[in-house]
């Protein structure tokens, strides 16, 4: 399977600033008056910490400004990267990133991946601007934040917490949505007890998403949903299924894009249905290959899924010796989860999830154009996101379009994905989806674009391709779709 130069073999500690956690708020951002005091009182640390402008010369006119920054709502000037950075308006705005779920030390590193995650600008350039694009978009974020319950506030999910009428669900998307901001970030994915919350949540709120009766709202809903299920990197998955302790994970996007499939069922390794008791033996045996303890319970679930593979591969097997389960392991990756859809859908099933492969009528030529072109346009891809540059793929990235338009022609290959992709992403299906050699899960498609969780990539909705892009990476050659 395809992995990104540029962070293959890569310990988190040595992946981009853009791809580690972010550093704790200032406290500055509590902006109680303890905090207010020492600003006033230290004028040139505020100054300092924030890059944020000349020494503040008028101790009055800070006051000022921290009062507007307090209470106000508009800026005077710019705020961020090359801005006018006033006292006051950065308050604004870091009080706007922290209401959003945003709030971060590094304010101009948090005002950018605001603008490309929640603005989609292609080229964030890290400023608010007084009743600018970004500067309406963190009103309008903030004020929707402050009018859903804080994570923290809302009842832990149960069996029909959420209520199924659209002010319910409205209010729980908003609440997911603040939850998947705030949930630590490893290696590009969400971490921690509030992964675990948010995969509850999911579940919980597909039911009551199904029991709206307009199909349309229904598949506006899913789409949401869609866009807060949390994401996995094929990087960061243990070594379980390789014969050295050695991180070799480029061979795992499939089973990633399962996890990443499950997660937005609201499944977790706790709805595994598989043989429990192999299970327990494969885990045993994997351990003192590692020389530490797994915790299935809590265990990423890329890594379950490989505990699940080895199992498969057991077959009936009651008590394996040591060559036997090295056996079932090599026959697992190198026979099984490599060689296409069937070790997917029978990993979904081991979760009580059916799953099918959906092939296109044009699956040999995509598949063709893909093993030329891909590996091309994935390092471009890479190579902006590593660049902290969220760019559609298409245009000038594309070569040979004639030679591709000969081959598959790209209204039928369009009209046909939109055709049979469009009502299960309405269902809220997971899709993973297949391009030459590589899987990843669809997020969402339209008239120009089609948007994808990438597992070699470094974050979720990692990859924007417009229509020839994706032709010329072969994408829907064939994917493997799962019951909602």
């Amino acid at each position: 399977m395809w992995r990104a130069d540029l962070i293959a073999e890569q310990d988190v500690a040595e992946l981009p600033a853009s791809r580690l956690p972010a550093r704790p708020p200032s406290p500055l951002l509590a902006a109680g008056n303890q905090a207010m005091a020492r600003v006033v009182a230290q004028p040139q640390m505020f100054a300092q910490l924030w890059g944020v402008g000349s020494v503040i010369d008028s101790a009055v006119d800070l006051v000022g400004g921290l009062v507007q920054g307090i209470v106000g709502q508009s800026l005077r000037g710019s705020v961020g990267r090359g801005g006018d950075n006033n006292p006051g308006d950065v308050l604004v705005v870091m009080r706007l990133l922290a209401a959003a779920g945003y709030a971060d030390a590094d304010m101009a590193g948090a005002i950018t991946r605001f603008q490309r995650e929640v603005v989609e600008m292609s080229r964030p350039d890290g400023r608010v601007d007084p009743g600018g694009r970004t500067f309406r978009a963190l009103a309008s974020a903030s004020s929707s934040s402050a009018a859903a319950p804080a994570p923290a506030e809302v009842a832990p999910s149960s069996a029909g917490a959420v209520s199924a009428d659209p002010a319910g669900i409205e209010a729980e998307l908003a609440a997911l949505a603040a939850l998947q901001r705030q949930a630590p970030k490893k290696g590009g994915e969400e971490s921690g007890p509030q992964r675990a919350e948010l995969v509850e949540r999911i579940g919980e709120l597909r039911k009551a998403i199904k029991g709206i009766s307009d199909p349309e709202q229904r598949a506006r809903y899913f789409e949401r949903l869609t866009a807060v299920a949390p994401f996995y990197s094929q990087y960061s998955n243990k070594a379980f299924l390789h014969t050295t302790v050695k991180i070799v994970n480029d061979s795992t996007c499939n089973i990633t894009t399962v996890a990443m499939g499950l997660e937005l069922l609201g499944k977790s390794a706790g709805d595994y249905v598989g043989d429990r008791a192999r299970l327990e033996i494969v885990e045993h045996w994997v351990e003192g290959r590692i020389g530490s303890e797994i915790n299935t319970d809590s265990a990423r679930l890329p890594d379950f899924l490989q505990l699940a593979a080895i199992v498969e591969k057991l077959g009936g097997v009651t008590d394996p010796s040591e060559e036997q389960l090295n056996e079932a392991r090599r026959v697992a990756l190198n026979e099984w989860i490599t060689k296409g859809a069937s070790a997917l859908i029978t990993l979904f099933a081991r979760f009580g999830v059916k799953a099918e492969e959906v092939t296109s009528p044009e699956s040999k030529d995509l598949r063709a154009i893909g093993a030329k072109y891909r590996d091309d346009l994935l390092k471009i891809a890479s190579g902006r996101e590593a660049a902290g540059k969220h760019e559609v793929i298409g245009g000038d990235d594309v070569k040979d379009v004639a030679l591709h338009e000969s081959k598959v022609e790209l209204n039928g290959y369009k009209e046909w994905v939109k055709q049979r992709f469009e009502p299960l992403l309405a269902e809220g299906r997971p899709v993973c989806l297949g391009m030459f050699n590589h899987w990843t899960r669809l997020q969402s498609i339209d008239d120009e674009h089609i948007v994808i969780d990438d597992p070699g990539g470094g974050r979720r909705a990692n990859r924007t391709f417009t229509w020839e892009a994706a032709r010329a990476v072969g994408l829907f050659w064939h994917s493997v779709v799962a019951q909602g």
